[in-house]
């Protein structure tokens, strides 16, 4: 999946209940090719592996990337929606977002004359969630939007779907 730009990872460690809350399990290093914010680029999806950690083998827990400056983390101050991917795509897509805190979302695609074809509610907490697509019940192809409504801030993106 390099070529795809994408990257999956798994980790384990045997006493891991005994890490703080405040340490990092594993570091990622990595360099730019093109100016640009590194928080803007990168991501943890679950379209490979599930972005999930694990407390024991019941409780599944979310995974969220900080990005440091110096020292200090860098935290987007308003809702930031990204543009799916794949995109086009055919069966299925992800509409990734990134919320600097927990909120309620709805999510709306809707067709090229903005006439709503499915809803998605739920609520997400602060960091970066994607939500999967299926192409089941929309147009075969053609131009679609998807709009991401949290409390504070409405944006739409278009996105095309081939048959």
């Amino acid at each position: 999946w390099a070529s795809d730009g994408l990257v999956t990872m798994s980790w384990d460690h045997p006493e891991s209940d005994t890490i703080a809350s405040d340490q990092a399990l594993f570091t990622l290093r990595v360099q730019a090719n093109d100016t640009t914010r590194l928080s803007d680029v990168l991501h943890i999806l679950s379209s490979k592996t599930p972005a999930e950690a694990y407390r024991g083998s019941e409780e599944i827990l979310g995974v969220d990337l900080q990005f440091l400056i110096g020292r200090e983390v860098v935290r987007h101050e308003q809702m930031t929606v990204y543009q799916n991917h794949p995109n086009p795509f055919n069966e299925k897509t992800w509409l990734g977002f990134e919320l600097p805190e927990a909120d309620n979302l709805i999510i709306r695609i809707m067709d090229q004359h903005g006439r709503t074809i499915k809803i998605y509610r739920n609520a997400f907490a602060a960091g970066y969630h994607e939500v999967e697509v299926n192409g089941d019940g929309l147009p075969q192809a053609g131009i679609l939007y998807y709009q991401v409504e949290s409390s504070n801030r409405t944006t739409i993106n278009k996105m095309i779907r081939l048959q």
